[in-house]
C-alpha cells in the first residue's frame, strides 16, 4: 500500500511539473510577446480616463502609438474595442501605467488570479492544502488549454473567474454582502461571464447580495458613463462597433464563410452551419440552454443549506450552459475548472466523476491547432470546404461543452430517474473503483 502511494505521488507530482511547464510556455512567455486583447482593454481604458471616446478606434491608435505599443499584428479588425464602459472604468488605474509595465502588471495579475481560483475551489470541495486532490486539481487546471490561452491573449477570463470563485466562497461563509460586491466586479469586467455566480442567489431568492451587487453595478457603471460623458458621440460609436464585430464578416461572426469563428464554443456558430435563419439558431441555442439548465432549480432553491459538492455541481452546470448559450470563446472555457473540482470532490462517487473528466480533458490538448495544420496539409480541397468539417469536426469544442452540460444535468435529474441513483447502492464496479481511490489517498 505504501508503494502504490509513493507511485500515485510521483505520477502526480510529475503531472503536475508537466502541466506547469505548458503553461508557462504557452502563457507567460507568449503573453509578452502577444495580448493582443490586452492592447484594445489598455488603450481604451487609458482613453476614458482622459476623457477620450474608448470606441473611437483611431483615438486608440493614437494612444497606441504614443506609448510605444503600436504593431505587433494588432488590428480593431480582429480585436475591436466592444467591452462595455464598466470593464474599461475597472481597468483604467493599471491604462495609467507606461505599455511594457502595464503589459507585466496585467500578465502577473493573471497568474493571481489562477491560484486565487485555485485556492477557492480548493476551500469550496474541502480539499486539503497539500492533498492529493488538491494537487490533481492544480495539475487539470494547468493543463487547461483555455487557461493560458486567457493569459496568453490577455484576457479577462482568468480574473473573472476567480472574482466568481470568491463570491461563492463569501457566500458559503453567509457573507452575504461581501459575496454580492465581489460578484458584482465580476459581472462589470465581462457580464456574460459573470453571471453564472450571481445564479444560486437569484434561484433561491436570496436578495441582499442580490441588492449588493445590483448597488454596486449602478455605481461602477455610472463612474463609467460619467468619465465617457464629455464624448456625446461614445455610445453610437460603441453601437457601430458591436454591429461590426457581429456583422457576417465581423470578427465575431458565426456565418459558415466566416474564418473568424473556429475558436468559438458557443452553440450559434455550429447550428448556423445547418439552419440558415438566425433567429432560429438563438431560439434553438436558448431552448436546448433553457431544457439542459432546468434540473439546477431544485438543488439550489434550497442554498445555501446545499452541500459543496452539490453547490460546486450547479454552479458548474450554469457554467457551461452559460458557455453554450452566449457568444464565448475557447480562453473563456476557464470556467471548466469548476466542474473539475467538483469531480474530484470526495463526495461524488467515480461512477459520476469519471464521464466528466474525460469530457473535460479534451481541453488539455490542443486539437485546434492541429485541425488547422491538417486542414493545410490537404492537397486537393481543404478540409475546412465541407460541411461535415464545419458542423461537426471545428466545433468539436462546443459539442464537448453540450455533452458535459448534459451529464451534468442528467445526474441533478431526481434520484428515482436514471441508472446513477443518489440512494442506489453502488455495484462492484464502483465500490472497487472508490476503494483504488482510497488506497491511493492513504
Amino acid at each position: 500500500m505504501t508503494s502504490r502511494r509513493s507511485r500515485s505521488w510521483i505520477i502526480l507530482l510529475t503531472l503536475c511539473l508537466a502541466a506547469l511547464v505548458e503553461f508557462i510556455i504557452r502563457g507567460p512567455v507568449l503573453a509578452w510577446r502577444l495580448s493582443q486583447d490586452f492592447k484594445t482593454f489598455y488603450a481604451a481604458s487609458r482613453a476614458s480616463s482622459y476623457g477620450m471616446n474608448a470606441y473611437d478606434h483611431r483615438a486608440l491608435d493614437f494612444i497606441l502609438d504614443h506609448v510605444g505599443g503600436a504593431g505587433g499584428g494588432h488590428t480593431w479588425q480582429e480585436e475591436p474595442s466592444i467591452c462595455p464602459p464598466t470593464t474599461y472604468a475597472i481597468l483604467s488605474p493599471i491604462a495609467q501605467l507606461p505599455w511594457p509595465t502595464a503589459k507585466l502588471l496585467w500578465c502577473l495579475l493573471n497568474v493571481t488570479s489562477l491560484v486565487v481560483l485555485l485556492g477557492c475551489l480548493c476551500d469550496l470541495a474541502g480539499f486539503t492544502l497539500y492533498g492529493l486532490r488538491s494537487f490533481m486539481l492544480v495539475a487539470g487546471v494547468l493543463a487547461l488549454q483555455p487557461c493560458s490561452a486567457a493569459l496568453r491573449v490577455g484576457q479577462l477570463s482568468l480574473m473573472v473567474a476567480a472574482l466568481g470563485a470568491a463570491a461563492l466562497v463569501l457566500s458559503r461563509d453567509n457573507r452575504q454582502s461581501a459575496s454580492g460586491v465581489v460578484a458584482a466586479f465580476a459581472l462589470a469586467l465581462k457580464p456574460h461571464l459573470a453571471l453564472a455566480f450571481l445564479g444560486p442567489h437569484v434561484i433561491s431568492r436570496r436578495w441582499r447580495p442580490c441588492f449588493a451587487a445590483l448597488l454596486t453595478m449602478l455605481t461602477i457603471t455610472g463612474i463609467a458613463v460619467l468619465r465617457m460623458h464629455p464624448q456625446t458621440g461614445w455610445f453610437s460609436s460603441w453601437a457601430s462597433n458591436l454591429r461590426s464585430a457581429f456583422a457576417a464578416t465581423g470578427v465575431n461572426s458565426i456565418d459558415p464563410t466566416s474564418p473568424h469563428h473556429r475558436n468559438m464554443i458557443n452553440l450559434q456558430y455550429p447550428l448556423r452551419v445547418i439552419v440558415n435563419n438566425g433567429w432560429s439558431v438563438n431560439a434553438l441555442a436558448f431552448g436546448i440552454g433553457a431544457i439542459l439548465v432546468l434540473p439546477v432549480f431544485r438543488p439550489l432553491s434550497s442554498y445555501p443549506e446545499i452541500s459543496a459538492s452539490t453547490l460546486l455541481h450547479s454552479v458548474s452546470l450554469l457554467a457551461i450552459v452559460q458557455l453554450l448559450t452566449i457568444y464565448h470563446r475557447d480562453y473563456d472555457a476557464v470556467l471548466l475548472a469548476f466542474p473539475l473540482a467538483w469531480a474530484l470532490s470526495p463526495q461524488v462517487p467515480p461512477a459520476r466523476a469519471w464521464p466528466a473528466i474525460l469530457l473535460i480533458a479534451v481541453f488539455f490538448v490542443p486539437f485546434l491547432h492541429f485541425l488547422y495544420k491538417l486542414d493545410q496539409w490537404t492537397p486537393i480541397r481543404p478540409l475546412s470546404s465541407t460541411l461535415f468539417w464545419q458542423a461537426v469536426v471545428w466545433p468539436y469544442q462546443t459539442w464537448t461543452l453540450l455533452a458535459l452540460a448534459a451529464w451534468l444535468s442528467y445526474l441533478l435529474l431526481p434520484s428515482r430517474r436514471g441508472f446513477f441513483q443518489l440512494d442506489k447502492p453502488p455495484g462492484l464496479t464502483h465500490v472497487a473503483l472508490a476503494k483504488t481511490l482510497k488506497i491511493a489517498m492513504k
